[in-house]
């Protein structure tokens, strides 16, 4: 056999093994989307299901319901993305594909000390900028934690979708209800939340580091490239926004690519 041959069965096992995935995925959506409809698992049935992993948004999204914010119209992305990356280039900063810092910018210690704010100057004028648009956003910009350039451009998505710049006060209020959607606590379901929480931080990030090893070694890149060329992971997708496939699109997806580049993927590990 030869390379070319190798080539092509690990393309078939691929290809097999994404169809596998779809049709997964496809089924589950209908066995929810039946069970529900059909109320065919009784609140008092002896069954104790177990969810593990996942996000605070996901497990808030399957306790609590689907956020009151609305769905953003494809202009409103394509501008919100457009604003945030010329905000996040005000402070000369590096960014990936999904709008997340990677690089800030670095101080070297011959160079004059250099103010928060003067570093920060992008994103107050972001910060100041979304404010603007109306107190329901000011509101959700105040919550932010630190540079937080996903949320807030989730935020400015919001605002272009409702059409901030001219809406009444009335009209922006009614932008976010406050209230959730579809959670497993509104339709009669006691939920309890554990958490897990290493004792020692330096052993835990050990572990991950391993963890982060092994997925490289069974096929991370890969399976990153087949997903994307697939079409399973657009850029707009959460998926796509996941740590280890985000940082893999970057790699993979980075600028004057070339063989046997050392030193980019030194820098992707």
């Amino acid at each position: 056999r030869n390379s070319d041959e190798d080539q092509e069965d690990s393309n078939l096992i691929e290809k097999d093994a994404l169809e596998s995935r779809r049709k997964r995925k496809k089924a589950i959506r209908h066995d929810i989307n039946q069970a529900r409809e059909q109320g065919s698992i009784p609140l008092d049935a002896p069954i104790l299901p177990i969810v593990v992993g996942g996000t605070m948004m996901y497990l808030q999204w399957l306790v609590h319901g689907r956020p009151d914010a609305m769905r953003p119209t494809d202009e409103a992305l394509e501008r919100a993305a457009s604003d945030i990356k010329n905000f996040q280039a005000m402070d000369g900063d590096t960014f990936d594909s999904t709008g997340d810092e990677e690089i800030e910018v670095k101080r070297e210690s011959s160079q004059e000390e250099i103010s928060d704010a003067a570093l920060s100057t992008g994103w107050n004028a972001a910060v100041d900028y979304a404010s603007s648009l109306g107190k329901p956003f000011k509101a959700r910009v105040d919550k932010l934690c630190g540079k937080d350039w996903y949320r807030l451009r989730r935020i400015l998505e919001v605002a272009y979708t409702a059409g901030a710049e001219k809406a009444s006060e009335e009209q922006l209020q009614a932008v976010y209800s406050g209230e959730r959607f579809g959670g497993l606590g509104m339709r009669g379901y006691d939920v309890r939340c554990f958490f897990l929480c290493p004792d020692d931080r330096l052993k835990h990030a050990e572990v991950i580091d391993r963890r982060c090893e092994d997925m490289l070694q069974r096929g991370l890149l890969n399976e990153t490239a087949s997903l994307s060329i697939a079409g399973e992971l657009p850029d707009d997708g959460q998926p796509a926004r996941a740590i280890g496939y985000r940082q893999t699109l970057d790699y993979l997806r980075r600028k004057d690519a070339k063989r046997q580049d050392n030193a980019a993927f030194n820098a992707y590990v």
